[in-house]
């Protein structure tokens, strides 16, 4: 990003300083053309009085072609709006992702302890709320079970208290 008060008013759109870099490197080129330019002529004419007016008249054009680029800096129509998104918006959208990706790794994590302890499940689905500090805190656990799975209600209690610290719901399904 730009720093300083002229690139933050008047810089076109560029970065890390890459503004500055072609203001210096178009000046030089200019400044590098208009010499050898003036040089050319001044060879042209003949010494006398015409040639001490040339003399003023180049040195005239190699000083505006030395401002040329100053005063660029402050025109108006290198001036760009910069527009600062707004934060609160960002942090929310940024912490709703972050909530969502926690709830998908946890839900996996539910499902492959339980797979490890040959637990089948139909689905687990975990909620989550912040705290006051945007701290992600496990609401509840819901599990998903059949019938059939009846008997392996208080594994499944146990095994998701042991490594989340929550007691589930363990809800029927037909």
């Amino acid at each position: 990003m730009c720093n300083g008060y002229l690139c933050n008013q008047y810089c076109n759109n560029f970065n890390n300083g890459e503004w500055y870099m072609n203001l210096i490197s178009n000046t030089a080129v200019m400044l590098c053309i208009c010499t050898v330019a003036c040089i050319l002529v001044k060879f042209l004419v003949p010494e006398g009085v015409t040639r001490k007016t040339l003399n003023l008249i180049i040195s005239t054009v190699l000083v505006i072609t030395m401002i040329m680029p100053i005063k660029s800096l402050f025109t108006e129509n290198n001036k760009i709006n910069i527009n600062i998104p707004n934060e609160t918006k960002i942090s929310e959208e940024y912490n709703s992702k972050v909530l969502s990706t926690t709830k998908n790794n946890l839900e996996k994590s539910v499902k492959s302890i339980l797979e490890q302890n040959n637990i089948n499940i139909n689905n687990a689905v975990v909620t989550l709320k912040t705290d006051q500090n945007n701290g992600i805190i496990i609401e509840s656990i819901s599990i998903y079970i059949t019938n059939d799975n009846q008997l392996t209600s208080s594994k499944i209690t146990n095994l998701i208290k042991e490594n989340f610290s929550v007691t589930p719901q363990i809800i029927l399904e037909q």
